[in-house]
């Protein structure tokens, strides 16, 4: 999914979540397939030599790693109407060298999946948009810069969790769900994005996944859990505004300790 619209050298660490930091690469993929899978969500499956090791002029470099079910990389895409990919430089702290070209053109996506078979990411279709108008005429072959995952967690080493979403953060949610075993108790609230982004996920025994038809409803839901702060792990995502209620909630009403709540807000979707 699409998220803020920055480039940002590093995230916030949690203790309660294991770190591991990837090297900065810039690599050149193309679209091995693509699919509609729902009416407003593209699946790109990202290819090619540069998804392994390889070698260029400079140096060697390590093959893609994604480990954390929620890790972003970075897509860059072509100026309208042309084919050209400029990508930026890498600088020696894990970021891009400043100034960025005016032509750079990027935006960042959850790893959906990851394997021999490609990169998987899947992208919100909009009205309108550089990266929407992209993938509704991707092809197989059609190339795209890729940056990343430069940062990986492992699960929060906590009990319980709770995971609350809207349409920006299916991929991380339905990766989290699929990462977490049958011992594993919390609940996770997706805020719908409608029909046209519905996306099933599939639950280990004791994760209870409900669905709220807004965010007034996502809190009206929250309210009426029985929550242990001291052993669960907050984990929130979606748009700025509603991430923001639902921390203040957890932190002003329920007694979560700061570090038990992780926060990523993206822009209006």
């Amino acid at each position: 999914m699409n998220h803020a619209m920055t480039v940002r050298n590093r995230r916030a660490i949690s203790r309660f979540r294991t770190e591991t930091q990837h090297p900065t690469i810039v690599r050149m993929l193309q679209v091995a397939h693509c699919a509609l899978i729902s009416h407003r969500l593209v699946r790109l499956v990202l290819a090619g030599p540069q998804l392994g090791a390889f070698a260029d002029a400079e140096d060697r470099h390590p093959a893609v790693t994604s480990t954390g079910f929620d890790d972003v990389v970075i897509l860059f895409f072509p100026q309208p109407g042309s084919e050209r990919i400029t990508v930026p430089k890498t600088s020696g702290d894990g970021g891009f060298a400043r100034p960025l070209d005016p032509n750079v053109i990027f935006r960042e996506y959850t790893v959906r999946h990851l394997d021999e078979a490609g990169l998987v990411v899947d992208v919100v279709l909009h009205d309108s948009g550089i990266a929407s108008d992209w993938a509704r005429q991707a092809e197989s072959g059609m190339s795209i810069g890729v940056v990343g995952p430069r940062v990986s967690r492992a699960l929060p080493r906590l009990p319980k969790i709770l995971a609350i979403g809207d349409a920006t953060a299916l991929p991380s949610l339905s990766r989290l769900s699929e990462s977490l075993g049958d011992d594993v108790e919390g609940d996770v609230i997706i805020v719908d994005g409608g029909p046209d982004l519905e996306m099933p996920l599939s639950a280990p025994t004791r994760l209870n996944i409900v669905r709220a038809r807004n965010a007034a409803a996502a809190h009206s839901l929250l309210a009426g859990m029985d929550l242990d702060p001291d052993r669960t792990y907050a984990w929130l995502a979606g748009e700025s505004g509603l991430v923001t209620s639902l921390r203040s909630h957890l932190l002003s009403a329920r007694d979560f300790a700061k570090d038990h709540v992780q926060c990523t807000g993206y822009w209006r979707i």
